[in-house]
């Protein structure tokens, strides 16, 4: 994997964030505060520990890009698995800048991952997903579609095949 660019290990930066699998990202903490709207930015940041994140390098590399005043990543070109974590996280720390361009990107996949988009639809209330990738999971046996529905939509769901 390439080390993560530039912008996103700032020399003069006031917070350190480490990834899952360690590498550290010194960002600046007014550019969070500008762009997004949920994001850990502890007491020991300031003693000048760094953050721990569940995510990877790479999806954090990508994330952080959209948090700066600079050309965005290359979205298109993200596998679904790749655009899927990062969709993740954008949406679970509110970076404003890449929410509706990872959404965008994350419909082109209809069909081939509609479960899991149908999943992340639902999760973050884009019902306008769900409404399109509803009917292409009429196709998918049963168990498996239930398997893989969040909690809050099986019922729905049920109420609609039967």
């Amino acid at each position: 994997m390439e080390s993560p660019s530039i912008i996103v290990n700032a020399s003069d930066a006031d917070i350190v964030f480490k990834s899952a699998d360690n590498v550290l990202f010194n960002i600046h903490r007014k550019n969070l505060e500008a762009t997004t709207g949920a994001f850990p930015v502890f007491e020991a940041s300031k003693q000048g520990q760094s953050v721990l994140l569940n995510e990877s390098s790479t999806t954090l590399d990508l994330m952080f890009q959209y948090i700066y005043p600079m050309p965005q990543p290359d979205i298109p070109s993200l596998a679904f698995e790749a655009l899927a974590l990062l969709t993740e996280a954008v949406e679970k720390y509110r970076v404003f800048p890449a929410m509706l361009i990872c959404k965008i990107h994350m419909q082109k996949f209809l069909p081939d991952h509609v479960q899991e988009i149908v999943g992340y639809a639902a999760k973050y209330g884009y019902n306008d997903i769900v409404a399109e990738a509803a009917p292409l999971l009429l196709v998918i046996p049963l168990e498996e579609a239930l398997a893989r529905l969040p909690v809050n939509l099986v019922v729905p769901w049920v109420r609609v095949i039967c």
